[in-house]
């Protein structure tokens, strides 16, 4: 695939905000903000801003000093009290 055809492609995962919001499904994401593989400011902000600018519920824990695979929270209230929040 070309550059040109990616970015013209619509079925990124991004492209399907539209439907989560209509479902009213909440999301949780954790990142790494050392991320150098997949940048935030480059995905998850647009996930974020996107989300929340159209009434979206969302929680967005970035985890200092983690790359990639931010695996698990020291202290998970915090998605506990979101999930809790949502039902």
């Amino acid at each position: 695939m070309s550059v040109s055809e990616l970015i013209c492609y619509r079925e990124h995962p991004i492209d399907k905000l539209p439907a989560l919001l209509e479902r009213e499904i909440p999301v949780i994401m954790v990142y790494g903000k050392a991320d150098d593989i997949v940048p935030y400011r480059e995905n998850g902000a647009v996930l974020e801003k996107y989300y929340t600018e159209h009434g979206g519920r969302l929680l967005a824990i970035g985890k200092e000093g983690c790359g990639h695979h931010p695996h698990g929270l020291e202290n998970p209230q915090p998605v506990i009290d979101f999930i809790l929040n949502c039902v």
